[in-house]
C-alpha cells in the first residue's frame, strides 16, 4: 500500500516537475528569439527557418513510424487542408507569437498563448455550440 502512494506520488511529482520545465523552455525560447529579432532578423525569416528545420528533424521520424497509417493516395481535398492547416496553424501562431514579442516583451507574449482556451471557450459559447 505504501509502495503504491510513493509511486503515485512520484508520478505527480514528474508531470508537474515536466509541465514547469516546459514553461522554463518556452520563456528561454522567447527571450532567444527576442534577441535575434533584436539582431536584425524579421519575424518571417526565423518562422520559415525554424519550420523547414523542424520538418528536417521530424520527418524521417513521421515516415519511420507513422508511414503504415497514413492513406495510400493523397487526394486533393486532403492535400488542401494540411497545407491549410500549416499555414493557418502553426505559421500564423509562431507569426503572431513573433510580432508580440517585437512589440511588447518575451514575458508579455509568452503568457498571451495561455488565454486561447478562454478565448475558444467565448467563441463557442457566442456562436452556441
Amino acid at each position: 500500500m505504501v509502495e503504491v502512494v510513493k509511486r503515485d506520488m512520484l508520478e505527480d511529482v514528474a508531470i508537474i516537475g515536466g509541465l514547469i520545465g516546459v514553461q522554463f523552455v518556452y520563456a528561454g525560447n522567447s527571450v532567444v528569439l527576442s534577441y535575434l529579432m533584436s539582431m536584425g532578423l524579421k519575424p518571417l525569416t526565423i518562422v520559415i527557418f525554424s519550420t523547414f528545420a523542424s520538418f528536417l528533424i521530424l520527418c524521417p521520424i513521421a515516415v519511420y513510424f507513422e508511414r503504415s497509417r497514413w492513406p495510400k493516395k493523397f487526394s486533393l481535398k486532403l492535400i488542401t487542408q494540411l497545407v491549410l492547416i500549416a499555414f493557418g496553424g502553426v505559421t500564423l501562431f509562431q507569426t503572431l507569437f513573433l510580432k508580440g514579442i517585437q512589440l511588447t516583451s518575451p514575458a508579455m507574449a509568452t503568457a498571451m498563448p495561455n488565454l486561447a482556451p478562454g478565448l475558444i471557450f467565448v467563441i463557442a459559447w457566442t456562436l452556441g455550440r
